[in-house]
This record gives C-alpha cells, sequence and structure tokens, in this order.
C-alpha cells in the first residue's frame, strides 16, 4: 500500500530553515515570488572566449573572460528585461557554439 504525502510549497522550504529539526526559527523570511515578466539582474557562464563586440547582441550583458592557462571562461553579466530576454540570450550562445556551464539570478540588493 503506497502512502501519499501532501506538502505545500511552503513546507517543503520550512525543511531547510536552519533550526527546524531543532523546533527552533528563524526571524521569518520575505517571500521572493518570481514571474516570467519582470527585469532581472543574471550572471551567466560559458565555456571559452567571446568578444565584447557580442555585447549589443546578448542583451547588452557585460562580458568578461578569465584564462587559466589555455583555459577560457566567459561571464556575461547584467540586467535582462525578462526571462524571455533570457532565454534569447541562452540560444544565442548555443548557436555560437558556447557551452553553458552556468546561470545564475542575482538577488536585488
Amino acid at each position: 500500500m503506497m502512502t501519499m504525502h501532501s506538502f505545500s510549497i511552503r513546507n517543503v522550504f520550512d525543511l531547510h530553515e536552519p533550526g527546524y529539526a531543532e523546533g527552533k526559527r528563524a526571524m521569518p523570511r520575505e517571500a521572493t515570488y518570481l514571474t516570467l515578466f519582470e527585469p532581472a539582474t543574471y550572471s551567466i557562464r560559458v565555456q571559452g572566449a567571446l568578444d565584447a563586440n557580442w555585447s549589443g547582441r546578448l542583451g547588452g550583458l557585460r562580458i568578461l573572460v578569465v584564462r587559466a592557462g589555455d583555459q577560457a571562461v566567459t561571464e556575461l553579466s547584467g540586467q535582462l528585461a525578462d526571462q524571455a530576454a533570457l532565454v534569447g540570450v541562452l540560444t544565442s550562445l548555443y548557436d555560437l557554439g558556447m557551452p553553458l556551464l552556468s546561470v545564475e539570478r542575482i538577488a536585488a540588493p
């Protein structure tokens, strides 16, 4: 017999709060709800070197190439209008043959 458990999204996040297992709670966190249609700041890392001249075609993101020996990693960072713009940047990087290493949404200060 299979037992079904029901968890709300909040319950799942509660399991990861510091002190949860001990019955203590940290100060309540403000809920952050993402949408597809709001601007956000991103950091994208790809393998290889990408010339800074591509910035205009990649949503105006800042391009920084870091080299370690014969390896190069390009970090693109900045604000994009929405997640559709993010998908556009990722598609362009794919079309350029740049292997994706990471995509991170940077929280607003």
